[in-house]
């Protein structure tokens, strides 16, 4: 059998794979743990800005994060909010995000 994992699973497995717990990311998107766990559940549905920001701090593709897709998709999509960001990489080459 292959796991299937749905939105909220895919969220909670990329904030892991970069070793970050709940807090943390909480703090580097600058939202609340609560929002966090809110994604996480399922139980709200995240905005599209805040998609891009865990996409580029835990470095997994957009359109992984939002749909499950593992590869980008390559006819149209419904834009939804992302923009150019669906058919990129997480971190478009020369952009780095600020570090403090």
């Amino acid at each position: 059998m292959i796991p299937v994992f749905d939105k909220g699973d895919r969220f909670r497995k990329a904030r892991e794979s970069k070793g970050l717990n709940q807090f943390e990311l909480a703090e580097k998107i600058g939202i609340g743990r609560a929002s966090v766990q809110n994604y996480e559940t399922g139980r709200i549905d995240p905005k599209p800005l805040i998609v891009k920001q865990w996409a580029l701090v835990t470095g997994v593709p957009v359109y992984w994060l939002q749909w499950g897709m593992d590869e980008a998709p390559t006819g149209p999509v419904p834009d939804r909010g992302f923009g150019e960001l669906v058919f990129t990489a997480a971190r478009p080459e020369g952009f780095e995000p600020p570090t403090f």
